[in-house]
């Protein structure tokens, strides 16, 4: 194969694609959920042409971006009955009462569509709920989200001057009159010898499934309708889910050995400053030793400024000893504690004590040995 038919082809394929994927895809049910027997599909255009149709599985179907199913008359029964005035979520609970005598099957086990006619006329539809639910549930599982369901015999607009006839895929015949009735019969034989002397119009299951839907009753009302047709497909982002889970869990871990630290840092702090207010004040009971500290401080006169003058007398004091003293002066302890400015020199203080007075600074003489001076404001 050459390089330009390998390259049509591709371009063939890739308008195929993208074409499908703006029709409608329909598929004709009648067969048990549980089989896996092909279905027929038509994909169809907004004004109700077939484009392409064929048969496959699930699996196999092919892309659109709408999903309809045509229950076949087998499944679906019709009646038009009379109805109050009622929403119809009303009017769905008189159902099984207002078709007692018109249905084969116990009305607990059906599904039920209607359809306004005018007048209080109602059309009613009636599948097995079991049956279509499975249905969707198959085809959920499979990625396929149904968004309509119609009765297939409702897309048959019928023919005022002929009746119609339309073979199904099981063999089976549907006939539709001139006037809109509708009725199914096993074979065509019978079907042919019902309508032997009618005027026949012969439809093609691709034209009867790819029309246009008209005033089609869509089945899926009350518990069956479909919600939001866009889905959130998380599984791309599986990964980048995984590892930011990953990522909170360890930011979380270490965020809360920070906590558990600091908590521990706190603790061993408060313990310490329990242990240096009771060394400092011994006998006093320790309660909270951050404002016992506190009221310690203002009853010595820190806080009101007290002990900073005596603070700031001690570099004159200095200077003064220096120049009095100078290198023969023998000092052992200067210490400024409780607002007192002590002074413990070596030897008898009272000379130094003088000199002192003299220079205007009057100390106390203090000691056993009379070797501190002692200054207080």
């Amino acid at each position: 194969m050459s390089y330009s038919a390998i390259f049509q082809a591709s371009l063939l394929q890739s308008h195929v694609s993208v074409s499908t994927q703006s029709l409608s895809l329909r598929l004709l049910l009648d067969a048990d959920p549980d089989s896996n027997q092909p279905l027929s599909w038509f994909l169809v255009d907004g004004a109700g042409r077939t484009e392409q149709s064929g048969s496959a599985p699930i699996e196999r179907l092919p892309a659109a971006t709408r999903l309809e199913l045509l229950i076949s008359p087998a499944r679906v029964s019709a009646h038009v009955i009379p109805l109050p005035r009622q929403p119809q979520a009303k009017l769905r609970a008189l159902l099984p009462l207002a078709l007692e005598d018109k249905l084969l099957t116990p009305a607990a086990t059906l599904h039920f569509a209607l359809l306004p006619l005018g007048d209080d006329r109602w059309r009613v539809f009636a599948v097995e709920r079991a049956w279509l639910k499975h249905w969707l549930d198959r085809l959920s599982t499979a990625g396929r989200s149904v968004e309509a369901a119609y009765p297939l015999a409702s897309l048959l607009a019928p023919d005022p001057e002929a009746w119609l006839r339309l073979a199904l895929p099981d063999g089976a015949v549907l006939l539709v009159s001139p006037e809109g009735e509708t009725a199914l019969f096993d074979d065509g034989a019978t079907a042919d010898l019902v309508a032997a002397d009618q005027p026949m119009s012969v439809l093609a299951l691709r034209e009867a499934c790819g029309g246009p839907l008209r005033n089609a009753a869509n089945l899926l009302q009350g518990e069956l309708t479909p919600g939001p047709s866009w889905r959130f497909d998380w599984r791309p982002w599986r990964r980048a889910g995984v590892l930011a889970l990953l990522l909170l869990i360890l930011v979380t871990t270490v965020n809360l050995a920070d906590w558990a630290r600091l908590s521990q840092r706190e603790k061993a702090l408060k313990r310490e400053m329990r242990q240096t207010f009771a060394a400092a004040f011994p006998g006093v009971p320790v309660v909270d030793p951050a404002l016992q500290l506190a009221s310690r401080l203002r009853e010595a006169g820190i806080a009101d400024g007290a002990t900073a003058t005596q603070a700031g007398d001690l570099p004159a004091v200095l200077q003064k000893l220096d120049a009095l003293g100078g290198a023969q002066l023998r000092l052992t302890r200067i210490a400024l504690a409780d607002g007192k400015l002590e002074i413990e020199v070596t030897g008898d203080a009272s000379a130094l004590q003088k000199q002192l007075a003299d220079a205007g600074m009057t100390f106390e003489l203090a000691g056993e040995q009379h070797n501190v001076l002692r200054r207080q404001e």
